[in-house]
């Protein structure tokens, strides 16, 4: 096997571990891994974000995406408000409630991150 399908091979294995870990602890939080990542998108835009955006940001389908807002909009955790430009176009924000539950969540996988990278080398 050569060098580049060898290192092609390894990644492979590796952002799949990775992908199996992020749905591991979406899962331990009571959330599918798109779900995860939906409110990864709302937590850290502050500002809000469009349901377009949210998908582009995700690769999700529609279909996801509005199921997740769905959940989050009957827990009380996001609203809406209205695109100044473009008022059939919302802007998905988290409530305080929502914002308290996401960082339970989204805080100590950020810090198990940052704990993770700073245990690689500047070659890996």
């Amino acid at each position: 096997m050569n060098s580049l399908l060898k290192n092609s091979s390894m990644f492979s294995r590796k952002k799949d571990e990775n992908n199996s870990l992020y749905e591991y602890y979406a899962r331990k939080n009571g959330l599918q891994g798109k779900s995860l990542l939906i409110l990864t998108c709302l937590y850290y835009t502050r500002d809000g974000i469009t349901q377009n955006i949210i998908r582009e940001k995700t690769y999700s389908t529609k279909q996801v995406v509005s199921a997740a807002i769905k959940t989050f909009k009957k827990k009380g955790y996001i609203y809406f408000e209205e695109k100044e430009k473009d008022r059939r176009e919302k802007i998905v924000k988290l409530t305080e409630e929502g914002y308290f539950y996401a960082s339970k969540i989204l805080d100590p996988l950020r810090e198990a991150e940052e704990k993770a990278l700073g245990k690689l080398s500047s070659e890996q």
